[in-house]
């Protein structure tokens, strides 16, 4: 009978580390599915919504498509509703203004005359603010300012727009403010000129606020 001669130490440390080897394919391959599933998906923010509602036992907040109607019916009243641009996508309501150039180009002064008649709007945005996260994303023209860069100055108007939003109680818990320049342009300037480029410019000179998803532990 042939005897089984013991195993030397690098013997033993190799069979040792096969399932150490295994263990890490299998946790790669578990990864790997995981990055195709969020891949494929995309996060719907009024099925979120009811999701938070029931983790919070709150059924009785608005939806975004309440606050959409909501502020539309605001905005009826005061008749601006023609200068207000609502949408409701993935990342949740978009609410942008479409009467005048909120800023000079270069500037980050906030022409607060021409948000004055958006005040009850901004009122409930305020509001909505104490219940759900909020961004405030700041735009320019394609014009590069006479100091700093249009980055900054993006920022800047997100910021001026934080202050003017800060007088109806929104709050600083869940805000965000993002700045993108130049590179999200409302309307696009390539091949225009004169008025109809400058009309361009100013409708790219803009600020707008993003409401999204519930914040945890919300009371509406």
């Amino acid at each position: 009978m042939q005897r089984r001669l013991p195993l030397g130490e690098s013997q033993i440390d190799s069979q040792n580390d096969l399932w150490i080897t295994s263990y890490a394919d299998l946790i790669s391959a578990i990864l790997a599915v995981l990055v195709l599933f969020v891949s494929f998906s995309k996060i719907d923010v009024e099925k979120m919504d009811t999701v938070m509602r029931v983790m919070n036992n709150e059924q009785q907040c608005p939806t975004l498509s309440d606050i959409k109607q909501q502020i539309a019916t605001s905005a009826s009243i005061d008749k601006v509703d023609k200068h207000l641009n609502m949408s409701i996508d993935n990342e949740g309501l978009t609410i942008s203004y479409d009467s005048a150039a909120l800023f000079d180009s270069g500037s980050a002064e906030l022409k607060k005359s021409l948000l004055t008649p958006f005040d009850s709007v901004m009122k409930i945005v305020a509001d909505v603010g104490h219940q759900r996260y909020i961004d405030i994303a700041g735009h320019t023209d394609d014009v590069k300012p006479k100091t700093g860069s249009n980055w900054s100055l993006s920022a800047q108007r997100a910021l001026a727009m934080q202050e003017y939003l800060k007088k109806f109680g929104l709050p600083n818990e869940g805000l965000r403010l993002t700045a993108y320049a130049d590179t999200l342009p409302k309307t696009d300037i390539n091949g225009l000129k004169g008025e109809l480029k400058e009309k361009a410019r100013r409708d790219n000179r803009r600020v707008n606020i993003l409401i999204r998803t519930l914040k945890k532990d919300v009371n509406c």
